[in-house]
């Protein structure tokens, strides 16, 4: 906004795909654009940019539709090219605004700040040159949601009404993640509350530290859970922490039309511990620090197989007899295995098999 004022920014890093950045008006007489590219993969068609001059005197009108939920109130009903209009959001009770966007007379969108049930529900934007028609909608408290930042940090203190909302990518609940995004959202629950966490991640080939992670608490070390499965729907869950705090952080590589992020996230009481049950059978011992869990913690067994055996394989069910995987438990891969505790008791089996009988095995490499 003006001469090379870069602490005026008035768009910041509109990056990689193809992508509308909406009306961007300055303030005065003056704007900078700035543009470069570091690298690119395949072709790209670069901007395609309509300046226009407008008198920086007329007034445009501000027309808010109604909506169920609640009202919105703007504190101009017209304005002049570039002035902040501020936006005051009333939900019914048990709702929460969920979006307003703010149409200028050829349809398209003007940026909105603000106006996030999470945080300030209120909003504001600035004038386009052009009349506008503002359409809020409201959420009841049991269909929210949350879309990561692109990048950074957001931080959410969840209400003490609401247990259940959804978290997606940053392309939203339909679009596609923005290639190579970067972004963590802290959660915070009422204290005496813990987070449960489950759903689904879909995103194209990548290296290593790309995926999903998610933290008890804000620690890296306190990971409940990564997924870094390349071009297919993997399905997880539910976690939970041991704490009212959770980090969820997604960093993502190029991006084909892969969905994304769909995860759910409850918040609930600390979880009931279930009961584990071993079965002993002749050929050795399994051991455990606990034998009752929580939903979603990991549970970790040492196999000690007596003289001449071997732990052939294990057998995990839970209680309505569904067979839990487990990581391990095999005589070829160590003397432990683990698994995630479903919401049920368990029931553990070991196989253990004489050492010359042992079944065998194919190794691919």
């Amino acid at each position: 906004d003006g001469i090379g004022k870069k602490e005026s920014t008035l768009l910041a890093r509109a990056r990689y795909e193809d992508r509308d950045i909406g009306a961007v008006v300055s303030s005065g007489r003056s704007m900078t654009l700035q543009y470069g590219s570091s690298s690119c993969w395949g072709e790209s068609d670069g901007l395609d940019l309509l300046a226009r001059l407008v008198n920086a005197n007329t007034l445009y009108s501000i027309t808010v539709a109604s909506a169920n939920g609640g009202t919105v109130e703007s504190n101009k009903s017209t304005s002049k090219v570039g002035q902040t209009i501020a936006l005051t959001t009333t939900p019914n009770e048990d709702y929460f605004i969920d979006s307003i966007l703010v149409l200028d007379d050829a349809g398209r969108h003007v940026a909105v700040q603000g106006a996030l049930w999470y945080d300030n529900q209120n909003a504001t934007f600035k004038m386009p040159a052009s009349d506008v028609v503002l359409e809020p909608a409201f959420a009841d408290k049991d269909h929210l949601h949350i879309d990561m930042p692109e990048e950074g940090t957001v931080a959410v203190t969840i209400p003490d009404n609401v247990t259940h909302f959804k978290v997606y990518d940053d392309g939203g609940k339909d679009g596609p993640y923005t290639s190579y995004s970067e972004g963590k959202l802290v959660l915070t629950a009422p204290q005496g509350k813990v987070i449960y966490v489950s759903g689904t991640m879909t995103k194209a080939e990548s290296g290593y530290n790309e995926g999903l992670f998610v933290y008890d608490g804000t620690k890296e070390e306190n990971r409940l859970y990564e997924n870094r499965a390349s071009c297919e729907q993997t399905e997880f869950g539910p976690y939970v922490t041991n704490t009212n705090v959770m980090t969820i952080y997604f960093k993502a590589p190029w991006n084909d039309d892969y969905a994304g992020l769909d995860l759910d996230i409850t918040v609930g009481e600390p979880a009931v511990e279930h009961r584990i049950t071993v079965t002993e059978v002749t050929g050795g011992m399994l051991e455990t620090d606990n034998l009752y869990m929580v939903v979603g913690r990991r549970v970790c067994f040492n196999a000690n197989q007596n003289d001449d055996y071997m732990l052939d394989s294990v057998i995990v069910t839970d209680g309505l007899g569904n067979v839990i995987e487990t990581d391990g438990g095999r005589w070829y891969l160590g003397s432990s295995f683990c698994f995630t505790m479903p919401n049920t008791g368990v029931s553990v089996v070991p196989v253990w098999t004489m050492a010359r009988y042992i079944s065998s095995v194919r190794f691919r490499l």
